[in-house]
This record gives structure tokens, sequence and C-alpha cells, in this order.
């Protein structure tokens, strides 16, 4: 069973969580938000796929605003960041150290800068995928 962890729960964090929960194999055992108030109602988010505005079912789901908390209270294989685009350096940074795998999908406005600074590939050997599935029109 491959246990993740996901950052944001936002719009893509709700997608990452219905994607994660539709797989076999797979739990999802906690998920972190800086905002407490999505923690208790995960309904409201929406974008441009259908499916964000209802509310999950975050029962039997550790809950977190502190990321580094997480990471250190957490026996997770995978950790899956959906945060603002700002943080997703820093947080695959600190997920790497600790020795986790990262999945990752940024938005058009991920720099070149952001991606030298999460590569961390001499420093540990765990992989950070970026899922560039988002279509910039």
């Amino acid at each position: 069973m491959l246990k993740i962890g996901i950052v944001g729960l936002g719009f893509m964090g709700k997608m990452h969580f219905r994607c994660y929960k539709s797989l076999e194999n797979v739990k999802i055992s906690a998920i972190c938000d800086v905002d407490a108030k999505r923690l208790k109602d995960s309904s409201g988010s929406s974008g441009n796929i259908s499916g964000a505005e209802e509310d999950l079912d975050l029962s039997n789901i550790s809950l977190y605003s502190d990321f580094s908390r997480m990471l250190a209270e957490e026996k997770l294989d995978v950790v899956s960041i959906a945060s603002p685009t700002f943080l997703h350096a820093s947080q695959t940074t600190e997920a790497l150290k600790a020795g986790l795998d990262v999945g990752l999908s940024p938005n058009g406005k991920y720099s070149s800068t952001n991606r030298k600074k999460s590569s961390n590939r001499p420093l540990c050997p765990f992989l950070a995928g970026i899922c560039a599935n988002q279509r910039n029109y």
C-alpha cells in the first residue's frame, strides 16, 4: 500500500485527492493546508475540471496545517504537492530531504529558477516527478 500525503487542498489538491482515491493499493494518509477552513470544509473550490466543488470525505486522514510537522509525524511514501507555485521548490526540497518521493504538477508560471532550486538528485536517491499536465493557452 502506497501512502500519500497531499499538500494544498485548493482546486488542484482536490483533483489530486480524487485521482489517488480512485487507485487500488494507494492510501491518502495525510493532507496539509495552511488554511484550516479548507480542512474543515473542503467544498467550494472550482476550476476548469468538474468535481472540485464537491465536499471530500476526510475521515481517517490525518490533517495538518504545518508541512514540516506532517513530514515528521506521518510515515509517507510520496508527497503530492498542489500548493501555490511559489512554495513548490521549498516543499519539494524538504520532502526529498525527508526521504520521500514527490509528485508535482506545476502550472505555466513554474520557472526554471524554481526547477533548479528543487533539483536535489545529488542530495538523495529519490524521485521528483514533475507532471506538466495543464494546458497553457
